[in-house]
């Protein structure tokens, strides 16, 4: 299997953080990403030869990720293209309640005029939907641009709507850029507010399901993402459960309390919090439907103590906020600490189900920060079921899994790992490791090696495997080398340390 190189790799990266922060900032949660393809070839099968009429074949999509969100109970996805480091134009998706009689389109050169969604697509519903004071507000805000160093792509159309069947409506936003330096914020907001408008111009219209006027490029990709109408999109924020939500297994009160027990002081809290501190917290790092619940723990991340940015750990969520950027992570998502050589780190490198690498910021202290990441992740590891999600490298190419095998690999994965004997679940994760679903696979192995001692050396062998496939090789090596105190073949173990350590920095 071909894989990123690094440069590449850390420029999605990137990319996926900028985009989960962006969401969480406008109430949103990313409850799912599914990366497609590691190659031109394999992302091409996936997302067809739409990018061509897009682009007019300038630019090849290489490596696609979709995320998909939850907003105040609402359904929605985003699907983020690149081409090798380079974010492309993407396409918000979601399914809103109430029909319309034709489809609709937004067009670039009908933009500045009084009547801008396309009449030859359904002359009425053009000029009904330009009637709507608020949806002509919602659409002022939106970007056609999206610019890339010394260049840019001008998207030709904006949004689209259509008939699904059952009284409910697919809208589509193409995106062009809203901002960002390094990475490119792709409009959560101004999408949430172009649907909550276009909300109120769905009615009882019953109408067959439409085509959409031009074709989407990823729409084909997200069926079953956002296919059953929701509760009607909200532009702020609730304090209502966010469903996907992960299930709490450990009391992470002690486990918090434990990590950061040798390291309160001046800027760790754990228990009360000086009341200047606390009301900054409240102020400036929780969101609003936090700030008044209970707190486990704070790391103040300034240099003169305000707390203004600072790390909060909730009974069930981790809070971040640094300058801009704020990040919300279920306690019981964090899997594992991506350990670093720098001497100077500004960030903790941490694995979370489903929404694969984040980094936590930390400030001017690194030490807590690692051990309350390290002690949530070891915490973790120790319980179970493991939910074997489809993750990692999915795609067409030759070596690899399609999306629905992938999907049904996890399901039976799952199914092993929940009510089969330990024979069974060691196939249940091999499984998972041969179809490119590593990191799944590396729980899978955790939970069997804690449940079934006798089989440690095994899991732990088959974890380095995972681990050098994820190009984590040093710690691929400590597994390897864990494997062989516990009993693995010490010559096989041998050559695959020797293996790991021919990609190391030297």
């Amino acid at each position: 299997m071909a894989f990123l190189n690094n440069k590449v790799r850390g420029a999605h990266d990137r990319q996926k953080q900028a985009l989960i922060t962006e969401a969480t900032g406008v109430g949103a949660q990313v409850t799912n990403i599914i990366e497609i393809g590691d190659d031109a070839q394999a992302a091409g099968a996936a997302v067809g030869s739409s990018v061509k009429a897009l682009f007019g074949g300038r630019m090849r999509v290489d490596f696609v990720q979709v995320f998909q969100l939850q907003t105040n109970g609402w359904s929605h996805a985003f699907v983020q293209p690149f081409s090798g480091l380079a974010p492309l134009p993407g396409e918000h998706h979601g399914i809103l309640n109430g029909g319309i009689a034709s489809p609709a389109i937004l067009r670039h050169d009908l933009r500045s005029s009084d009547f801008p969604w396309d009449p030859a697509a359904g002359p009425q519903v053009a000029q009904y939907l330009a009637g709507s004071p608020l949806l002509r507000q919602a659409i002022k805000s939106l970007e056609w641009e999206w610019a890339m160093g010394m260049g840019k792509i001008t998207i030709d159309w904006a949004v689209q709507v259509r008939n699904v069947g059952n009284l409910t409506a697919h809208v589509v936003m193409q995106t062009g850029r809203y901002g960002g330096l390094t990475t490119y914020a792709v409009g959560f907001a101004q999408w949430l507010k172009l649907c909550h408008a276009l909300g109120t111009c769905l009615g009882q219209v019953h109408a067959p399901p439409q085509a959409f006027v031009v074709p989407a490029s990823y729409g084909e990709m997200l069926h079953g993402a956002a296919r059953v109408a929701s509760p009607q999109p909200d532009p702020q924020p609730h304090a209502q459960p966010q469903a996907g939500a992960v299930d709490v297994r450990v009391d992470m009160v002690s486990t918090v309390q434990d990590a950061l027990r040798p390291h309160v002081g001046k800027k760790v809290w754990v228990g009360a919090i000086p009341n200047k501190q606390l009301g900054n917290i409240q102020k400036h790092v929780l969101p609003s439907h936090l700030a008044h619940g209970p707190i486990i723990a704070a790391i103040d991340l300034t240099t003169f103590g305000s707390a203004k940015d600072a790390i909060v750990v909730t009974p069930t969520q981790l809070v971040t906020k640094e300058f801009d950027d704020r990040q919300i992570v279920d306690l019981a998502a964090i899997r594992a600490v991506r350990e670093s050589d720098k001497l100077v780190a500004t960030y903790v490198d941490i694995e979370v189900d489903r929404l694969g690498a984040m980094r936590i910021p930390v400030g001017i202290d690194l030490d807590p920060v690692l051990a309350l990441m390290r002690g949530v992740a070891n915490a973790n590891a120790r319980v179970g079921p493991v939910a074997a999600q489809v993750s990692a490298f999915v795609g067409a190419g030759a070596d690899q899994l399609s999306m629905q095998d992938a999907q049904a690999l996890a399901q039976r994965a799952q199914a092993a790992m929940s009510g089969g004997g330990v024979h069974d679940k060691i196939n249940a994760a091999a499984q998972l490791l041969l179809g490119g679903q590593y990191q799944a696979a590396i729980d899978s192995y955790l939970q069997i090696a804690q449940a079934h001692p006798e089989h440690t050396g095994t899991c732990y062998g088959q974890i380095g495997a995972g681990l050098f496939f994820l190009q984590q090789y040093g710690r691929a090596i400590e597994y390897y080398q864990a494997a062989k105190q516990h009993g693995a073949d010490s010559a096989m173990m041998d050559e695959n340390i020797a293996e790991a350590q021919g990609f190391c920095p030297q």
